[in-house]
């Protein structure tokens, strides 16, 4: 079954892009015709890929080619498992160039250029998110976000910039509790197809570490990869949060668990949470932890119409909550010691959802 409204979502899309761009950056009337007859069903995959990239491969737009596939896939969700299937029968064509007017310049659909096109895109819209955090653009940002990363679970997108972009906005900037709430739950959809890619990126040990990250290893040594999961823990258990957004982190921890210990081991991950006692005995000032009572985000509003939301192939996204996570434990003693919840809020995350 087509997505719900695809024609009318197109028609409203090219209204709304029209007044603003050049009609030759916008996507062609052949593109919009061989999705649209794609997601029907009137024809096959292989007829809408070639049909979709002529006008491109003769030179007649000089727009993003994939400029409607990822907008469709942000708004009808619905949609991203056909997608895909196009995305991979456009990278499987011949390749093909051909000469455009005097100056021979040839005009090619690549996979790189997806990269670049989604690199740049995903970007601005977790600024707009930033600067604009009740925008309706909201759930677009979530599912753009789960959409990269089912490419990057296919081989069709390279992953290792999302990989660090995603969980550095979610879990190492601070920001206002609508903008975390958005960033987060798109965070965890990502986890979701890429837990394993996200895993391998932290060991790489060279990117640049974010406010709470920094603030967390003034009091004692931390990975990445044990701060993500210290602060995940911690976002999934504060009710400033949308109630899909918590459980949501809640099944990402779960995910982030087992990928480690499916993993092979460079070092010795006892602990769930990586970090001893000690650390929280550093003298530092306690930060109030701050509580908003009855918060309803927009996503926990939409979220209500269906609490156990599906993919496209019927899947359940989060079912039951996986169990808790203890606070950590010194262990290098051979003994266990609890911290207490508000130390563990304190060295980690700085204080209440880091805002």
């Amino acid at each position: 079954m087509p997505p719900i409204g695809v024609d009318e979502w197109m028609d409203n899309f090219v209204a709304e892009w029209a007044p603003d761009h050049d009609p030759s950056n916008l996507p062609s009337a052949s593109e919009q015709k061989a999705v649209s007859e794609y997601l029907h069903g009137k024809i096959s995959v292989e007829e809408a890929a070639f049909a979709y990239t002529r006008d491109t491969i003769s030179g007649q737009t000089s727009g993003d080619v994939w400029f409607l596939i990822y907008h469709i896939a942000q708004d009808l969700p619905e949609a991203q498992g056909r997608l895909i299937e196009l995305i991979r029968a456009i990278s499987t064509l011949p390749d093909e160039s051909c000469a455009s007017g005097k100056d021979q310049s040839w005009s090619t659909v690549s996979l790189g250029d997806l990269h670049g096109d989604l690199c740049d895109y995903w970007d601005g819209l977790s600024d707009y998110i930033r600067v604009h955090p009740a925008t309706t653009r909201r759930r677009a940002f979530v599912d753009l976000t789960r959409f990269i990363a089912r490419l990057g679970s296919e081989g069709l997108l390279r992953t290792a910039y999302f990989s660090d972009a995603v969980m550095f906005l979610a879990l190492e900037r601070e920001e206002s509790l609508q903008v975390l709430d958005t960033w987060l739950l798109a965070a965890t959809r990502y986890l979701e197809w890429a837990v394993q890619d996200v895993f391998a990126e932290s060991q790489k040990g060279s990117a640049i570490p974010g406010p709470l990250l920094k603030k967390a290893r003034e009091h004692g040594d931390i990975s990445r990869w044990q701060f993500w999961k210290s602060r995940m823990a911690v976002l999934g258990d504060e009710d400033c949060l949308s109630q899909e957004t918590r459980n949501a982190a809640r099944s990402s921890l779960a995910r982030m668990l087992e990928a480690e210990s499916a993993a092979p081991r460079n070092k010795d991950f006892i602990m769930s949470l990586g970090l001893a006692s000690r650390t929280f005995n550093s003298g530092c000032a306690r930060t109030p932890i701050r509580r908003t009572e009855d918060v309803q985000s927009p996503l926990e509003h939409e979220s209500q119409s269906n609490n156990t939301p599906t993919s496209d192939d019927g899947r359940e996204e989060l079912g039951a909550d996986p169990p808790r996570v203890n606070c950590p434990m010194d262990v290098s003693a051979g003994t266990a010691v609890a911290v207490s919840k508000d130390e563990y809020r304190l060295a980690f995350v700085g204080g209440s959802c880091g805002v």
